[in-house]
């Protein structure tokens, strides 16, 4: 109560005061000036439709892990790219020498090295192992008392799921990272990484039960903030001016998308105009399909390590049969190229779901759920994965174009090619 009474009376009395905090707000991009309001609001006919005033939606929950369980680093300490720049080694004798000489180019050319920790130890083990032992925590009792699954630290240091597949892009002038520079960036990110470690209070792992919600209560109108958007990007209308034509939808008068409008990344309305092109199709075999954007709504957490996780998109199918109905709950991820392997943890959890996910109901009845995940939707590096997911779903012919042999192999070429990219890339 002391520091709201302390910021209301500033911001009433002191106009520096604000101007202060604006300008705090914009040096960490967040400019209250730029700030727009989006409104997500759910289409009437979707809340009338028995799916969302009666349906469910599968969420699971994360508990305590015992350290026991524990057979890696967590996914996002590890599977995360770590950058490391030496210094340019331009001296300031050199500066001075070149001064004079008008025109000359002083950029220094740096190369990247792309090397995990594993490589660098299969060159010289010393230089991790000396690393390693600068840091408390990795001496072998402290590391086994977080890791007791680990029995020696080579296997620390060699092993995928702990170190060994830690990545890191080393830029130096030399085409081949000197030694020194190895061991400086190994240090480095080794330090990243024990403070990852020593910050360790529990761990999670998701269940595999997801329990049922109402849809009812998941999904409702939302207000959104977004700053700055422009160029078709996050917090533009999917109708709007600036999107690129092939992508442009007035998902208001699209029955199968349960909002009025979708305001998510460029990668995001690719998509939608991709998976617009299979509703036709899809309705041929379920009597129902609804795309539902998920804006914070709801999260679920992953088998191996608790992270949490919002998929973008949830697809909702379902078909009769004799007694009650078949429905298949579906997360859909799309996925910048930049991202890729940052989240590769993600589409791994996504891709376990369909094996391993059990839907628990709280009262019986006679219909059956499914849980399923798909690869991430990327236009670059995912595509041949996607559709062939999507199209399994809706049972298309298989089709494709052999241009070397000019014959016809299990490529799939879509009945109606579907609205994104180029026709190039088409």
């Amino acid at each position: 109560m002391r520091v709201c009474e302390t910021l209301y009376y500033h911001c009433q009395n002191d106009h520096r005061y604000v101007t202060e905090l604006r300008t705090a707000l914009r040096e960490i991009g967040l400019d209250t000036e730029k700030i727009v309001q989006r409104e997500y609001v759910l289409k009437e006919d979707f809340k009338t439709d028995d799916l969302y005033a009666n349906g469910l939606i599968f969420i699971n929950d994360r508990v305590v892990k015992d350290r026991k369980e524990v057979h890696g680093l967590s996914p996002t300490v590890r599977d995360d790219i770590y950058r490391f720049k030496t210094a340019t080694g331009a001296s300031g004798m050199d500066s001075v020498m070149i001064e004079a000489s008008h025109g000359v180019d002083m950029t220094v050319e740096m190369k990247t090295a792309h090397v995990t920790i594993k490589e660098i130890a299969e060159i010289n083990y010393a230089i991790v192992n000396k690393a390693l032992m600068k840091y408390p925590i990795f001496k072998f009792n402290t590391l086994q008392s977080y890791f007791p699954n680990v029995s020696s630290t080579r296997q620390f240091i060699m092993d995928d799921e702990y170190l060994g597949s830690v990545r890191i892009d080393i830029q130096s002038r030399d085409t081949k990272p000197t030694m020194q520079t190895m061991y400086d960036a190994v240090f480095y990110v080794l330090g990243k990484i024990a403070a990852s470690i020593s910050g360790i209070e529990e761990t999670y792992r998701g269940t595999k039960e997801f329990r049922a919600r109402n849809m009812r209560d998941i999904f409702r109108n939302k207000t959104v903030n977004y700053t700055d958007p422009h160029d078709g990007g996050i917090g533009i209308s999917q109708n709007d001016p600036s999107v690129k034509a092939e992508w442009k939808i007035d998902l208001a008068q699209e029955d199968w998308f349960a909002y009025t409008d979708n305001f998510g990344t460029s990668e995001e309305k690719a998509f939608v105009a991709y998976f617009k092109s299979y509703v036709t199709d899809l309705r041929k075999k379920y009597n129902k399909v609804y795309l539902v954007r998920n804006e914070r709504e709801f999260h679920i957490y992953s088998f191996e390590d608790g992270e949490r996780f919002e998929p973008d998109y949830v697809l909702l199918l379902q078909k009769k049969k004799t007694d009650g109905y078949e429905q298949i709950q579906i997360f859909i991820e799309p996925k910048g190229t930049q991202l890729l392997e940052k989240d590769a943890w993600k589409e791994k959890f996504l891709l376990q779901l369909k094996d391993e996910a059990i839907p628990v109901k709280v009262f019986v009845d006679d219909n059956d759920y499914k849980i399923w995940g798909f690869h991430f939707f990327n236009q670059e590096h995912r595509m041949k994965e996607f559709d062939d997911e999507i199209s399994s779903l809706a049972e298309r012919k298989i089709v494709r174009y052999d241009f070397t042999s000019q014959r016809v192999p299990d490529l799939m070429v879509a009945e109606n090619p579907a609205p994104y990219g180029d026709e190039k890339k088409k």
